[in-house]
């Protein structure tokens, strides 16, 4: 019998330690609360649960019922999806624009650095430098042909 005492003081210390809520009256089991989690929804309308924590939600945070809580629960992450699909496709399609370092001749780098020993401008720069690079290339040359054996 003693034997049994001290196996249901030890299980119920560690139910205590573990949040079981056991109640002991000297030293015997004699009945334990129920719990159920707790559903809980922020200001910003994020949710969160507390499980085994009946009717504890942080401050300012209002309980909810399990359904509304899934429901919410089931928008949020479809929301989350959306805007990490959105990021990634933004980030898959940014521009670097670039400038060569030998030669000035500006490029873009599809979602990414220059390449090292290049430098990055800005969009409005690349533009500038690329009509500048189309005007001079569509120009007249300025320096003289050759001249002919009847112009020397």
């Amino acid at each position: 019998m003693r034997q049994l005492v001290q196996i249901a003081v030890v299980l119920a210390m560690a139910g205590m330690t573990a949040g079981c809520g056991l109640d002991i009256l000297a030293g015997v089991v004699i009945g334990s609360a129920t719990h159920r989690d707790t559903y809980c929804q922020q200001s910003s309308g994020a949710v969160y649960m507390r499980p085994n924590r009946s009717g504890i939600c942080d401050a300012g945070d209002k309980e909810i019922e399990f359904e509304e809580y899934r429901l919410r629960y089931r928008a949020n992450a479809e929301a989350e999806t959306r805007d990490l699909i959105a990021a990634n496709e933004a980030a898959r399609n940014a521009k670097t624009y670039c400038l060569t370092a030998l030669s000035g001749t500006p490029y873009i780098a599809a979602s990414g650095a220059c390449q090292p020993a290049d430098r990055q401008i800005s969009e409005s720069d690349y533009t500038d430098r690329k009509a500048n690079l189309a005007a001079s290339l569509s120009a007249p040359p300025t320096t003289p042909e050759n001249p002919t054996a009847s112009e020397w």
